[in-house]
């Protein structure tokens, strides 16, 4: 696939508990790949191929917003798991 670009968004999650202040935030990053398009090429699939897998639930992917959304960390766990 040439010309193609693979979106990738980092979301920072700031999670305070009961006595936390700023200086004590926990953050979480989220390396999210957006669209079977752009998760195809990540995986090496078509995005027909790829739309096909996410709708049978085959990936570690959901919905969002009527998008395909999966977290990169969990695409590569989930085919590094010898059972893949």
């Amino acid at each position: 696939m040439t010309g193609n670009k693979i979106t990738v968004i980092y979301i920072t999650v700031i999670s305070l508990t009961r006595g936390d202040d700023l200086t004590a935030e926990r953050k979480i990053s989220l390396d999210l790949v957006w669209g079977a398009e752009a998760i195809g090429e990540l995986i090496g699939r078509s995005s027909r191929i790829t739309f096909h897998m996410l709708e049978r639930g085959e990936l570690p992917a959901k919905k969002v917003g009527g998008r395909w959304v999966v977290e990169r960390s969990k695409l590569i766990a989930f085919f590094m798991d010898p059972a893949a």
